[in-house]
């Protein structure tokens, strides 16, 4: 089976995948919304704040249209290359083993040893880390597109002056599930995806080893938790806010 019958199916797929994006986000809609915003010294931090969300609107639609196919043809042009390599940041643990170093002395530790868990910079011609680089990268970009809609909408909703909505609520919701979900995703990709290419990498020397590791980022998983109650709290307002103008 040659290049081409795999790649152009794929090309299709990707195209009906990007298709499909814009229409599921209505992008055109959506970039309407914001049209009629009206400029004042009232709200000028507010349009402020929109056009710096419109532009990372249109940066990371187009990151999800060019991204996949410019890293694939990057990579078939490459790998024919005996010196091909990708620059990549890669999680993972090491242990320095300074033992196994002749002649060498040290003072302040109890075991000759350093260890820890870092981002590793490699050089690296494995394509299985090229094409997890460009999918994780990706995935990133769309996480953020979503992310950045959300907020979007959040900023066209309070200058409308509706802050207790469910719609605003339901927005917080997602963007707290964004959080949450992508940091519990995350360790099991740098784990498993990064770490098959750690494992890749080895060594002559017994002073230096690599091994697979991962890290969970507490901080934004309660930040995650504190939008859901943020959201139920919006929720509960807009509830009471309904009640009372019933009751006038």
């Amino acid at each position: 089976m040659n290049t081409i019958s795999i790649l152009l199916p794929s090309l299709l797929i990707y195209i009906g995948f990007v298709y499909w994006i814009i229409k599921h986000f209505e992008f055109a809609l959506l970039w309407a919304q914001g049209k009629d915003f009206t400029h004042s010294a009232n709200n000028r931090l507010t349009a402020i704040v929109k056009r710096i969300l419109d532009f990372f609107l249109v940066v990371y639609l187009s990151v999800i249209i060019m991204w996949l196919p410019i890293m694939v043809i990057m990579a078939l042009s490459q790998s024919g290359s005996p010196t091909w390599g990708i620059d990549i940041g890669a999680f993972a643990s090491f242990k320095f083993d300074l033992k196994q170093i002749s002649d060498i002395g040290f003072t302040g530790l109890r075991h000759p040893e350093i260890s820890g868990k870092t981002t590793l910079n490699i050089d690296t011609s494995n394509l299985f880390a090229w094409y997890l680089f460009a999918i994780t990268q990706l995935f990133s970009a769309i996480v953020a597109f979503y992310s950045v809609i959300q907020l979007r909408a959040l900023i066209l909703s309070f200058k409308n002056g509706l802050y207790f909505s469910q719609e605003n609520a339901s927005r917080i919701r997602k963007l707290g599930f964004i959080l949450i979900v992508w940091n519990l995703l995350n360790p099991l990709v740098q784990y498993f995806g990064w770490g098959t290419v750690i494992k890749s990498i080895s060594f002559t020397t017994p002073v230096l080893n690599l091994y697979p590791a991962f890290q969970l980022n507490s901080g934004a998983l309660f930040i995650g938790v504190m939008l859901i109650i943020l959201s139920k709290i919006l929720q509960e307002a807009f509830v009471i806010s309904q009640e009372q103008e019933l009751t006038i």
